[in-house]
């Protein structure tokens, strides 16, 4: 039986989870994925699709309508630079967070970073006190080697 392509994309997103070794990108790979799912939230409600569909008034979410913008939405993680990164796939996705000249706007992705930006602080400082624990519970390391520890041995 083949997956779904919802059942696919679940499961590598917990792929990459499972991937992420330091604490602060952990928790920044957590709240890319509160800020997607926030997104995806917003476009969906209230939305309809098919002949009955009504964009959305300039300034709101987008309205779904053939769910390429909310299932497009997707968090990067780029462990070289300790970056997470919530994008969007859809063709038209900048035309709608930033408008056109025909378009008003209709900010998708901005609002849903700033409606979660709280999450993205605290997960950073929770991330930097746990690493900060196992150090001092563990006097054979240093922050020296902090590159080299693998926190999921240490849990």
């Amino acid at each position: 039986m083949a997956l779904s392509d919802s059942k696919r994309v679940h499961l590598n997103r917990l792929a990459r989870m499972r991937r992420v070794k330091t604490e602060s990108l952990k928790e920044l790979y957590k709240a890319g994925e509160v800020v997607r799912a926030y997104a995806q939230k917003k476009i969906r409600e209230g939305a309809i699709s098919g002949p009955r569909h009504v964009p959305a008034p300039p300034g709101d979410f987008p309205n779904a309508d053939t769910h390429e913008l909310d299932l497009g939405i997707d968090v990067r993680i780029n462990p070289s630079r300790l970056s997470a990164s919530v994008v969007s796939t859809a063709r038209y996705s900048a035309f709608l967070e930033f408008g056109t000249s025909k378009m008003a706007a209709r900010p998708f992705m901005r609002p849903s970073l700033l409606a979660n930006k709280n999450r993205v602080v605290l997960g950073q400082v929770q991330a930097v006190q746990r690493t900060i624990r196992t150090y001092k519970g563990n006097p054979g390391r240093s922050l020296a080697n902090y590159q080299d520890f693998d926190v999921d041995s240490a849990e």
